[in-house]
């Protein structure tokens, strides 16, 4: 699921803020400043850059000014970590960026090669070094990149697993011949790595899985053991390591599949929560509660009974009060979107056929709006299935309709891509992008993301399931098509 929140001329100061990365550093002694300065200068090189932070909730657009320059000023209190990031059509490469209060970093690109011509100077060049170091190892097993992961193993499970322990063993000495770097940011980088291999083990184990339907596959015992001895209240890993994360979510998974086995009664929600009611970090448990309700209270299948049962489970662990109150709000507002509440409105969209087009010009027949955007990927892998289903349900009462939430300003970007692609349906442009009220009333953080109306404009799914997840036709064929 993607979202770019903004594009930033010049100047990221305000949102980079966003995204502390607080760890061991490399940074040397300054009791002075409190700000890092990062400039660069951007030559023969055409793609769009980007600063991207770790769970890739925002994206911020690099742009350079005539001469290719670009320069700011960031406002620090402690360290700072994101990825700067390359995409040369689907190929993603990006290298971390670690910035510190005192830091002077310059980043230069001359070349039409991402990762072969980008360099670095100034404070807090060492560490900046060591992170292209470790990228260009990243990048020379193309089939353990996750972006190639996700379309489709091509290796054996046993071979992949091996690959990944060899590129293991490449980082770890990769970080042994960065002499400069300090103790205190190798033992971090260290527990780093090793988290990061573990969810990647984990990754591919779960896509063969899925694939393959294969449920006696398993990690390699020793990864196994690893996995099941790392321990679950490590608050500072929790805050620095999205790979940590994960991990807990793997442990939680598992939990799941065991209670739901044993008594298929109990939802997964229920199974979350019974977990979390363990969990001896207080900052874990409420912010993991947090993200659970959240997905709880986004999902296909939630009427208002299971609604309020999600929020009572969560009311159970969290004492979180800041939380508490966020999730009352959601949780009121999708009340307002359970099965047959009146759809929240959308006027004069603009209609790739011409013209304008609002909600209520489409009342009659039943509604599959699938909301996308141009520049997201996982959008454009739904198009075939898309086509597929377009074609089965034509000549039917439903009615497709995309709806992009690409800016205004790329109007001939989707009008080029629906032509390219011959993409079916009744096509419409949003008025705001993510900030249009259609898209907020919804609650949609980011797309693909699909609705289901009723004849009257009533709610039939407010987030239903994607043209390729099976559960679709069985529960569009329950309607009166």
């Amino acid at each position: 699921m993607y979202k770019v929140n903004k594009k930033i001329k010049n100047t990221w100061i305000g949102l980079m803020l966003l995204f502390v990365f607080v760890g061991c550093n490399n940074q040397k002694s300054n009791d002075t400043k409190n700000y890092a300065v990062v400039s660069g200068r951007i030559q023969n090189y055409e793609d769009l850059l980007y600063m991207i932070s770790d769970n890739l909730d925002t994206e911020i657009q690099i742009e350079p000014d005539g001469n290719g320059s670009f320069s700011d000023t960031l406002l620090l209190e402690k360290p700072v970590r994101l990825n700067l990031t390359s995409q040369k059509g689907k190929a993603l490469q990006k290298v971390g960026v670690y910035l510190y209060p005192g830091a002077d970093l310059h980043i230069a690109i001359n070349g039409d090669k991402f990762l072969e011509n980008l360099s670095f100077s100034g404070e807090g060049k060492e560490i900046a070094d060591y992170f292209l170091a470790k990228a260009r190892i990243l990048e020379q097993d193309k089939d353990l990149k996750p972006e190639n992961m996700f379309k489709g193993m091509t290796i054996k499970p046993e071979e992949a697993f091996d690959r990944i322990e060899n590129q293991y063993r490449q980082l770890l000495e990769k970080l042994q011949q960065h002499k400069t770097l300090s103790e205190s940011f190798i033992a971090s980088e260290e527990k780093q790595l090793k988290y990061q291999n573990l969810e990647k083990m984990d990754m591919i184990l779960s896509l063969y899985k899925n694939s393959n339907k294969d449920s006696n596959l398993k990690l390699p015992k020793k990864y196994e053991i690893e996995m099941a001895n790392v321990p679950i209240d490590l608050e500072e890993d929790y805050k620095t390591s999205r790979s940590y994360q994960i991990i807990l979510n793997h442990k939680i998974d598992q939990h799941v599949k065991e209670v739901v086995q044993k008594n298929p009664q109990v939802s997964k929600t229920e199974a979350m929560f019974g977990w979390l009611e363990k969990m001896p970090n207080e900052y874990i448990k409420n912010n993991m509660a947090f993200m659970i309700i959240l997905g709880a209270l986004d999902k296909t299948e939630m009427t208002a009974d299971k609604l309020k049962s999600a929020h009572e489970g969560y009311l159970s662990v969290a004492t979180n009060q800041e939380h508490i109150n966020d999730v009352k709000k959601v949780y009121e507002r999708k009340m307002a979107l359970t099965p047959g509440k009146p759809s929240p409105n959308f006027e004069n969209y603009i209609n790739y056929n011409g013209g304008t087009t609002s909600l209520a010009d489409l009342k009659g027949k039943y509604l599959y709006i699938d909301l996308w955007a141009t520049w997201c990927v996982p959008c454009l892998a739904e198009v075939p299935e898309l086509k597929k289903l377009e074609k089965e349900y034509r000549g039917t009462n439903l009615q497709f309709v995309s709806i992009s939430v690409d800016f205004k300003d790329d109007e001939a970007k989707w009008r080029k891509m629906i032509k390219e692609k011959n993409l079916p349906g009744i096509h419409l442009l949003t008025d705001d992008a993510f900030d249009s009220q259609f898209i907020v009333d919804y609650e949609i953080p980011g797309v693909p993301r699909t609705i289901i109306l009723g004849p009257d404009g009533e709610i039939i799914a407010s987030n239903a399931y994607l043209p390729s997840e099976p559960e679709l036709r069985p529960m569009l064929n329950t309607l009166d098509l």
